[in-house]
């Protein structure tokens, strides 16, 4: 009796791991990355290329004209300022792309418009597979907003694009991410603690 019990165990983790590998996308609550992004310690600028950014854990680029802005506040229809500390980061020009070095498994922080257009969506993707989409929400008053994302199939690329004609003003600060843990990990985790449990109980 006791081979077969353990055997169920063994199956419910298999069954368990399997199912982790194909959750989609899904909102979440604010959260303490591994790594966090708020911008500080540069100079106000207006910028183009590759950003290194999370520690060098990524790059930010804008792929539309290629300019990014970090700047103290930013005028346009309403007025933004940062969220925390001196610098907020945003483009005039069109959508924002983060590249991660490894696969992620969590993305999230703070966003607001000063476009007088509301919201936005941001997309992830998986060496160039689109992975899922979710709406990201930025109000026309330019009040800061948390948006946070998490996937156990991981990502390796987000786009962040606002509903204003270029696909930019969207302001971002407070940024954080986390990597993909191994493969079945956590399912993996929780069944040796099930399987502890179960053999203490034998023993006693």
């Amino acid at each position: 009796m006791r081979i077969s019990k353990l055997t169920l165990i063994a199956g419910i983790c298999a069954v368990a791991s399997g199912h982790a590998a194909h959750a989609a996308i899904v909102s979440m609550g604010p959260f303490a990355g591994a790594y966090s992004e708020g911008f500080e310690g540069r100079s106000f600028y207006w910028t183009s290329g590759t950003t290194p950014v999370f520690g060098g854990a990524g790059t930010m680029h804008e792929r539309n004209m290629g300019t990014l802005i970090l700047t103290g506040s930013w005028s346009f229809r309403t007025v933004v300022r940062p969220y925390e500390g001196r610098i907020i980061m945003g483009s005039p020009g069109g959508w924002m792309e983060y590249n991660f070095n490894q696969d992620m498994s969590q993305f999230g922080g703070y966003f607001a418009t000063n476009s007088g257009t509301p919201d936005g969506r941001a997309e992830f993707y998986k060496q160039g597979a689109l992975v899922g989409s979710q709406t990201l929400a930025a109000p026309a008053s330019g009040a800061w907003t948390w948006n946070g994302w998490r996937s156990d199939t991981g990502f390796d690329t987000v786009h962040i694009i606002g509903n204003y004609t270029s696909g930019g003003f969207i302001m971002q600060d407070a940024l954080q991410a986390s990597p993909l843990p191994a493969p079945g990990a956590a399912a993996l985790v929780g069944c040796g603690v099930v399987a502890v449990v179960r053999r203490r109980r034998n023993d006693t």
